[in-house]
C-alpha cells in the first residue's frame, strides 16, 4: 500500500474540483477521497491473497465429500453382500444342515453347547464367511 500513496496523492490533484469554500473543506475531500481509495485497494488485495485459501478450502471439500461417498458406498455394499449371502444360506440350507448336526450330539453335549452358545456364534460364524465370500466376488 505504500507504492499506491504517491499515485493516489497526484490523481487526487488530477480530479479535484477547484472551487471550494474554505481550505478545510479541500483537506476533507482529499482525505476521504484517499481514505476511500485505499480502502477498495485494500479490499482488492484482500481478495486476490484470499484465492489460494479458497481454492484449498475447496479441495478439501471435495476431497472431503468423496471421502464421504465412497465410505457410504462400502457401508451399502456390506450390507448387500450380507442380504445375498442370507439368500444363498437359506438356498443351499446350511441352517438345517447345522440342525441336523447338532441333533446328532448327545443331549448332555446339546445342553452345554447351547447354553454357551456355540450354534449361534457357529452360525455367525457361517454367516461372516459367506459375506466374505460374496464380497470377494464383488471385488473387495
Amino acid at each position: 500500500m505504500k507504492y499506491y500513496s504517491p499515485v493516489l496523492f497526484l490523481a487526487l490533484f488530477a480530479v479535484a474540483p477547484y472551487s471550494f469554500a474554505d481550505d478545510q473543506s479541500v483537506v476533507t475531500y482529499f482525505t476521504d477521497a484517499y481514505d476511500w481509495i485505499v480502502n477498495v485497494l485494500e479490499e482488492i488485495s484482500a481478495f486476490i491473497t484470499g484465492i489460494p485459501d479458497f481454492i484449498e478450502r475447496s479441495v478439501a471439500y471435495m476431497i472431503e465429500a468423496s471421502v464421504l461417498i465412497k465410505v457410504k458406498m462400502m457401508i451399502h455394499t456390506v450390507d448387500f453382500a450380507y442380504g445375498v449371502a442370507q439368500h444363498i444360506l437359506v438356498d443351499l440350507s446350511i441352517d438345517s444342515l447345522l440342525r441336523r448336526a447338532i441333533s446328532s450330539l448327545p443331549s448332555e453335549y446339546q445342553g452345554l453347547f447351547g447354553a454357551v452358545g456355540l450354534f449361534k456364534a457357529i452360525n455367525i460364524i457361517i454367516e461372516a464367511a459367506v459375506t466374505r465370500f460374496v464380497l470377494k466376488v464383488l471385488g473387495w
